[in-house]
């Protein structure tokens, strides 16, 4: 599936439940390369779309949850961005 924007995510209220996960991904020259993302699920627990990450916040505490969700993301398997 297609990497959604915040923006259409938010409007379609498409998710229901998300986390952060590792993504690999193949590039326009066939190059692999992985990134963070925010990786939105269905009612079933499939994942369904994914969106880059924020890596601001406002305050300190915000920044240190998202590095707790990326650390937590290491742990996980990787998803094929084609199985997103």
């Amino acid at each position: 599936m297609e990497m959604k924007s915040w923006e259409e995510i938010e409007q379609n209220d498409y998710a229901t439940d998300w986390d952060y996960r590792l993504v690999k991904c193949v590039g326009e020259f066939g190059n692999v390369y992985y990134q963070f993302a925010e990786v939105y699920y269905d009612e079933e627990g499939k994942p369904f779309s994914y969106t880059t990450i924020c890596t601001s916040s406002m305050t300190v505490e915000g920044l240190q949850q998202i590095v707790e969700g990326l650390l937590q993301a290491m742990a996980e398997p990787v998803l094929d961005e084609k199985e997103v």
